[in-house]
């Protein structure tokens, strides 16, 4: 998809603001398509690239769509259409661990800052609701203990998954900071669960392994 816009853009002039938007979803997409497969496969973390500077979007989707489709011209109509037949080919799954497009969303939160609000649990039935999706759970904890286990191998040259490493991840589950069990299906809350990792969990283990040089893991990324 990306190739098909490439190739438009250099024969014809594409000005049109809802290009400009597809570009950034199928883009976008593309990039956390590439980082999932650099995790999942190789168990290499490429946050230390700083991804975080891809362009963001301060425009509301009933703007994009405010640009009259009648301006186009027929060159982008059917570049258009052959990008909706390929959403419509591979149609978007949250589950799923890559996707043709990502929508974004810009949305102003609170900072953890001084000003930031202090949130407790309650049973009040009139204090202000915070719903917590699967989506946001999963951001905080993305490490199921297999994924957690593999990526221990690569970052210390001296892991074992031996008595003190179950010492230190009996402790270390005790606390949300590092880990949260999740239930396998949300409507059964009675059911199995799940126990999933935070990242912030290397931080602990750094204080117990040697990290391995930057050659070991550029191997495993090849």
């Amino acid at each position: 998809m990306l190739l098909e816009i490439r190739d438009n853009s250099v024969h014809f002039m594409n000005s049109d603001t809802g290009l400009a938007l597809r570009v950034q979803e199928i883009g976008t997409a593309s990039l956390k398509n590439y980082l999932t497969a650099a995790r999942d496969w190789f168990g290499y973390d490429l946050t230390k690239y700083n991804f975080y500077l891809m362009p963001l979007s301060f425009f509301h989707e009933a703007d994009v769509k405010s640009f009259s489709i009648e301006k186009r011209s027929e060159q982008v109509k059917n570049l258009f259409t052959y990008l909706s037949e390929a959403e419509k080919a591979h149609p978007s799954d949250e589950g799923a661990p890559f996707n043709v497009t990502l929508r974004i969303e810009t949305k102003f939160v609170k900072a953890s800052s001084k000003d930031a609000m202090d949130v407790q649990i309650t049973k009040d039935p009139n204090a202000t609701k915070i719903i917590v999706t699967e989506a946001s759970i999963r951001d905080k904890y993305p490490l199921d203990y297999k994924q957690l286990v593999g990526r221990l191998r690569l970052r210390y040259n001296d892991f074992t998954a031996n008595k003190k490493f179950n010492d230190a991840m009996k402790d270390l589950k005790k606390s949300e900071r590092f880990a949260k069990a999740q239930l396998l299906d949300p409507e059964k809350p009675h059911g199995s669960s799940k126990m999933f990792y935070s990242t912030e969990i290397f931080k602990e283990f750094d204080m117990l392994y040697t990290k391995h040089g930057g050659p070991a893991v550029t191997m495993a990324a090849e």
